[in-house]
């Protein structure tokens, strides 16, 4: 894993999705700010789940509807990047199925393309950066899909930790 900028993977995902956005006319927000926040990750690993992220907050999303990222740094020395979609949202019932390789909650019955991999594919890669990949429903519409790395500081107060002993 390297000390990547987080800021530019965003940006590089975001340029991906656009295509997609634009056909249904699904507005992104980067709400990142423009300093820049390095944490621990495989740029082109992280830059996939981004993107699949992305790609289903703009498909499972409303017409004219929009999807907001955010950034914010954590006190425990890891950074959390959030997707809120303001689409149909995760039934509460098939929440705990959310990861499961081939589930696609339902969405086979709809005209949304896709596997049930995507989201079991992001969890898996998460777990290889040493971070975490989850969701909740938003109180008003739509659903809000959460990354959390570590920080480069995280990785060196792990060294004198293991330097200590």
């Amino acid at each position: 894993m390297n000390n990547i900028d987080i800021k530019t993977v965003v940006h590089e995902a975001i340029s991906l999705a656009q295509k997609t956005s634009t056909k249904k006319n699904v507005t992104i927000n980067n709400n990142v700010d423009t300093k820049s926040t390095s944490v621990l990750a495989d740029a082109t690993r992280l830059r996939q789940v981004i993107v699949n992220i992305l790609s289903n907050a703009v498909k499972y999303n409303n017409d004219n509807g929009h999807v907001d990222i955010n950034i914010k740094k954590n006190h425990d020395d890891t950074v959390e990047l959030s997707i809120c979609d303001t689409g149909i949202g995760i039934p509460e019932h098939a929440m705990q199925e959310l990861f499961t390789p081939f589930n696609r909650l339902g969405a086979e019955k709809s005209d949304v393309e896709g596997n049930g991999l995507g989201l079991a594919t992001c969890q898996q890669l998460m777990k290889l950066m040493h971070g975490d990949i989850g969701a909740y429903n938003n109180p008003d519409a739509g659903s809000t899909f959460w990354l959390k790395l570590q920080t480069p500081s995280a990785d060196i107060n792990d060294n004198k930790q293991a330097l200590a002993n």
